[in-house]
């Protein structure tokens, strides 16, 4: 029998980068990062000390065994559903996309911070860093 040689799916699945929902699944929607095998260059079978592939084997027990399998995140857990759980993708109105309260840009990041005594939820990456990395300049007479 020849190795199988990895990833097994040399172009990024129609789904990659893009929001979902799940068939079974009502209300979840699935970020799609891409076919399991091209992100951790293995089967999924390969990989059963990671606690989202252990979560998929034992949801799909003598169902959808092959590599047609999907990695991505529900609610900033990654998780695994295979390619025929696909229901529909989520137009881009629908998608949960929030304002950032600190520059108002529209992201899909969830970043906290403190700042001037309060915590800054669903902030976007470009202010969290600029927070952490201590460019953030409070406006004058702001107080803390």
């Amino acid at each position: 029998m020849a190795k199988t040689t990895y990833p097994i799916h040399k172009t990024p699945s129609e789904y990659a980068g893009k929001t979902v929902t799940v068939k079974g699944f009502p209300g979840i929607e699935f970020k799609v990062e891409d076919w399991w095998d091209r992100v951790q260059l293995k089967s999924w079978r390969e990989s059963t000390e990671l606690k989202e592939v252990l979560n998929y084997a034992v949801r799909t027990p003598f169902g959808n065994t092959d590599d047609e399998v999907l990695l991505g995140t529900v609610s900033n857990s990654k998780v695994l559903f295979h390619a025929s759980e696909i229901d529909e993708v989520l137009p881009l109105a629908e998608q949960k996309r929030k304002s950032c309260p600190a520059c108002g840009n529209i992201h899909e990041e969830e970043y906290s911070f403190f700042l001037s005594g309060q915590t800054v939820e669903n902030a976007c990456r470009s202010c969290w860093e600029k927070h952490c990395n201590n460019e953030w300049h409070e406006p004058e007479g702001a107080t803390g």
